[in-house]
């Protein structure tokens, strides 16, 4: 009886934590502070959703909610240094060579997102969520849930516009394998028929 009632818990809260997991949004932040506009913002590229005012989010800390194929996507520069994108320890892109549109796509882990900005000549690094002040670091602008801009202002103190690299970072939670939904599944029958034959037991 006992050992039945533990399967049952245990069957409903992994059915809780799976739909939870799923409704949750697949992009978070950490720290950062809010600002209302940029004035100067000209990367070349088109895009849209970079046309019109939007509030940045700078100095924070992107992350997954869970395990996520990760789509960047290089959008444009406005940038007289050689600056370049890099993802997990890999070189995705350069504003010297790169084209916008150019993308790539990495299954990545829940927690921070591994990625940072470089700048050649002077050498400067920002890390997702490890930078701080304007010159050599990252602001945010998030279009919606699952896709934001990662907006790089380099070393350069001539500006402080966050368009010397613009990078999309786009989102899609990687789902639970079919063999985990089928045993969640099996669980739940489990222990919905042994609830049932408990209460007609009593």
């Amino acid at each position: 009886m006992i050992i039945k009632r533990k399967v049952l818990a245990s069957a409903i809260a992994a059915m809780v934590l799976g739909a939870t997991a799923a409704s949750a949004a697949p992009v978070t932040f950490t720290g950062g502070t809010t600002q209302s506009s940029l004035s100067g913002f000209n990367p070349s590229g088109s895009d849209a959703a970079l046309s019109g005012p939007f509030s940045t989010l700078h100095n924070a800390s992107m992350g997954l909610a869970g395990k996520s194929e990760v789509t960047f996507t290089y959008v444009g520069t406005e940038a007289g240094y050689k600056n370049s994108f890099w993802a997990s320890g890999s070189k995705l892109f350069d504003n010297k060579t790169s084209a916008s549109g150019d993308s790539h796509s990495l299954v990545m882990d829940g927690g921070a997102l591994d990625f940072a900005f470089k700048t050649e000549r002077p050498s400067t690094t920002a890390v997702n969520g490890a930078t701080s002040g304007a010159y050599g670091s990252i602001a945010f602008f998030q279009k919606d849930e699952d896709s934001v801009y990662a907006l790089f202002n380099d070393a350069s103190r001539s500006d402080r516009d966050f368009d010397d690299m613009v990078v999309r970072i786009d989102v899609k939670p990687v789902p639970l394998p079919a063999a985990a939904v089928l045993l969640l599944s099996g669980m739940g029958m489990l222990g919905a028929v042994s609830a049932r034959r408990n209460r007609k037991e009593a």
